[in-house]
């Protein structure tokens, strides 16, 4: 049966990279390959090599690159198998079958899902159409100081009032109304075996997914609101829609999340559009649930921090603290924009104007400092000052424990000593006492900071056993050279390919997969051996190339024993000792330098 790896092999096959990339990116030829502006960094000069032979993108700049697999994955924000299912739906390959699934069953599947995917953009363009004709509406929009093109960009509708103005659109189209209920536009009433729909006299807010397809809706009651109707009505989990897996407005805020370098989490369907309306386009919301680790890591996809934009209230403080835990355990850095007590930020945006919200994110405060001043004056908690404090210590405690960053987590451990007015070494203890201690890991920090470019020649020679792994009987018959080698990565990566039985089967991946079983993961590493495999230095010859280089480890290997010899010879007080090392000397000094003479062939004594 197919698998994932059968889909990602087959578009590794059939999929041009550049035609991928270059919907993105406007793409040059130069030579063999083409060069386009990096779209993960503010890129002037075209730093992106893309190898359409290799398979293969590399920005020289910010180290992005990867497969067309991983472009799709962080261009779109998408995980793995959201990257192969827009890929594969995108030219036409058949998603579903490569799942484990049946291919009968994935096709029902897959045609069920479209089906429930049309179904929410017919009700997303009825919902529209009815609140273009509804003045009334329009004019509350007016009055939230919504504009029409933020109307228009957020997709907001208007759903009738009746009980069945949707269905009948619906069956205008010829939906079913059950298909209606399998897609939470309408609620199935058993005992009268009828239908009705779920939204009726509401502002509705379309919840799309990571591609931009509305899946869901959210729907709020309009003035007057009656006692007995609840502000937010949502549609409920579905096949194409579970709720923590998606942020509001992702699509909408991924290119000004990436280009300013953070995201603002907001609770709110109306607060992401103050905050957009503000020109705070980086904002998204968790959909007033609890931040999940599936919405971290779109996040993290883009950025690596986040700004919290939560009510000022117990409640909003109460989520700050979850989510901030959350966020750190997947890397990201975590500040908070502190909103005044009682106001949210659609309020704030009209009360003080959107120049100031965007002020007040671009001055955000750490996280913990915020949340350990809060805490310590907040109106909950214990009333006894010591107790409040360590109180105050264990709040916090999960945040700091999440920290993986071993010399940032320390920091914040003094920080927060001294916050809340404890001695260091005590609340060090407290903290392995009532908790398991964070990983202490400065591991991959480790291998950043080394990410430089290794010697050209040593470049070189790694690159030969990359792309024409038969030269390595020629490197093995002069192993010895490789003590020669002054970067210990690529000792390691040549001491893996040489030791691996026979060469990889001949393949367009093969040099790819090769860089993904070397560096097996760590994606620093990965980023060095893809400049390596994508460096513009001429590599037209491979066979001379190896020549050379070896030959250039054959003298940097003599002139090491050269120096030993030299040092040796100074230092020996037997003179058949000296004697020797002369001729070693002299025998070595002719491979350094081949114009050297040897003193017996030319009768010097």
């Amino acid at each position: 049966m197919p698998t994932l790896k059968d889909l990602a092999d087959r578009i590794h096959r059939e999929v041009d990279i550049v035609d991928v990339i270059g919907r993105h990116v406007q793409l040059t030829p130069r030579g063999g390959r083409h060069v386009g502006l990096c779209p993960f960094h503010d890129d002037h000069k075209p730093s992106m090599y893309v190898d359409p032979e290799k398979g293969l993108y590399h920005c020289f700049v910010c180290k992005a690159g990867g497969d067309i697999i991983r472009f799709v994955e962080r261009i779109e924000g998408l995980e793995f198998v959201g990257a192969l299912e827009l890929i594969a739906t995108q030219h036409g390959i058949p998603f579903e079958m490569y799942r484990g699934v049946p291919r009968e069953a994935a096709e029902q599947g897959r045609k069920r899902d479209d089906t429930l995917r049309e179904a929410c953009q017919i009700a997303r363009d009825h919902f529209r159409d009815v609140l273009k004709r509804n003045a009334a509406t329009q004019a509350y929009l007016d009055k939230r100081l919504i504009p029409p093109d933020l109307i228009e960009r957020f997709e907001l509708g208007l759903a009738p009032s009746g009980w069945d103005g949707l269905l009948n659109h619906l069956a205008s189209k010829r939906f079913r109304p059950q298909t209606a209920v399998e897609a939470g536009l309408a609620i199935h009433r058993p005992e009268r075996d009828s239908h009705y729909d779920r939204f009726r006299a509401r502002l509705m807010f379309p919840i799309w997914d990571a591609l931009g397809r509305p899946v869901a809706f959210g729907g709020r009651v309009l003035p007057p609101e009656p006692d007995d109707s609840p502000k937010y009505i949502n549609s409920p989990e579905t096949p194409i829609y579970t709720k923590g897996d998606v942020l509001y407005a992702y699509h909408i805020a991924r290119d000004a999340i990436r280009e300013r370098g953070h995201a603002v989490l907001c609770e709110g369907y109306l607060d992401v559009i103050a905050a957009h309306s503000a020109r705070v386009t980086e904002a998204v919301a968790s959909l007033g649930t609890a931040l999940t680790d599936a919405q971290a890591k779109l996040l993290r996809r883009l950025a690596d921090q986040v700004v919290l934009l939560y009510d000022a209230d117990a409640a909003g403080q109460a989520a700050t603290l979850r989510g901030c835990e959350v966020l750190v355990r997947h890397g990201l850095k975590v500040l908070i924009a502190p909103l005044p007590e009682g106001l949210d930020p659609d309020d704030f945006v009209r009360e003080h104007g959107p120049d100031s919200l965007r002020e007040l994110v671009d001055n955000a405060q750490p996280a913990l400092r915020h949340l350990t001043r809060w805490l310590l004056r907040a109106a909950d908690g214990p009333k006894d000052p010591l107790e409040r404090r360590i109180w105050v210590l264990d709040q916090v405690a999960p945040s700091i424990r999440s920290n993986s960053n071993e010399i940032s987590r320390d920091h914040q451990v003094s920080e927060v000593a001294s916050w809340v007015g404890i001695d260091e070494a005590l609340v060090r203890r407290h903290l392995e006492r009532s908790g398991p201690r964070a990983a202490q890991d400065l591991h991959r920090e480790a291998q950043h900071r080394k990410l430089d470019r290794p010697p050209a020649p040593e470049q070189g020679l790694l690159r030969c056993l990359l792309e024409q792994p038969e030269l390595a009987d020629r490197v093995r018959s002069r192993r010895d050279l490789l003590d020669g080698l002054t970067d210990p990565r690529i000792r390691i990566w040549i001491d893996r390919l040489l030791d691996e039985p026979e060469p990889p089967r001949e393949s367009p991946q093969r040099a790819q997969d090769t860089v993904e079983r070397l560096a097996a993961g760590d994606d620093a590493q990965d980023a060095v051996l893809r400049e390596i495999l994508l460096s513009e230095e001429d590599f037209s010859n491979p066979e001379g190339l190896l020549g050379h280089i070896l030959t250039r480890l054959e003298k940097e290997t003599a002139r090491k024993r050269l120096v030993q010899s030299c040092q040796d010879f100074a230092e020996s007080p037997d003179p058949a000792a000296r004697e020797q090392n002369a001729e070693q000397i002299h025998q070595l000094a002719t491979v350094v330098h081949p114009t050297v003479e040897n003193p017996q062939q030319s009768g010097r004594p």
